[in-house]
């Protein structure tokens, strides 16, 4: 199974989001645009997984975010990354000292769970769409940017997967800060 670790959000954050969206669709000429059911923000990719491997996953992200507590995130300035089949266009999240302690705790884990580490620079951002080519005469599509504020108190092991041919994100295991 693919995986990943990551964040939920609640309705509210993700309907405002959903809105913003729209902004960008229709600045567009082309895209795939994450459905609203799977905005998240990711922490950690993983890849694929043997299913009866993940137990050892989860008893060392408990273990080493055990000292960890809830902590609220806001929405930042929209980005893209470009790339050759097109921009990823996403929502970034404000500099956050402890979402930061977060992710580097969970590649600690990760890594002690004896799963590769993804050594990149970490952006924290929720993606609205890949794949994006922007129409030449677009407006400002970072207009009516959302503004959010979240307390967050889990994070989560998801699956990436298809269900009923449709990418979904579906929750596996919640770790409470």
């Amino acid at each position: 199974m693919r995986i990943f670790i990551g964040i939920q959000l609640n309705e509210e954050v993700k309907h405002s989001l959903a809105i913003f969206q729209s902004h960008i669709k229709s600045a567009s000429i082309k895209g795939n645009f994450s459905r609203k059911e799977n905005f998240h923000l990711t922490i950690c990719f993983i890849g694929e997984v043997e299913e009866g491997k993940l137990v050892h996953l989860e008893e060392q992200l408990r273990k080493t975010l055990s000292d960890c507590s809830s902590f609220r995130i806001e929405s930042g300035n929209p980005g893209v990354f470009e790339k050759k089949s097109g921009m990823i266009a996403w929502v970034g999240i404000k500099e956050n000292f402890k979402l930061e302690e977060i992710y580097k705790k969970t590649k600690q884990a990760i890594a002690a769970a004896k799963f590769p580490v993804e050594e990149r620079d970490y952006i924290p951002h929720i993606t609205m769409g890949r794949k994006i080519r922007f129409a030449e005469n677009a407006k400002d599509w970072t207009n009516n940017m959302p503004t959010f504020s979240e307390m967050i108190d889990a994070i989560t092991i998801f699956q990436s997967h298809q269900v009923n041919g449709l990418l979904t994100y579906t929750p596996l295991i919640e770790i409470k800060l």
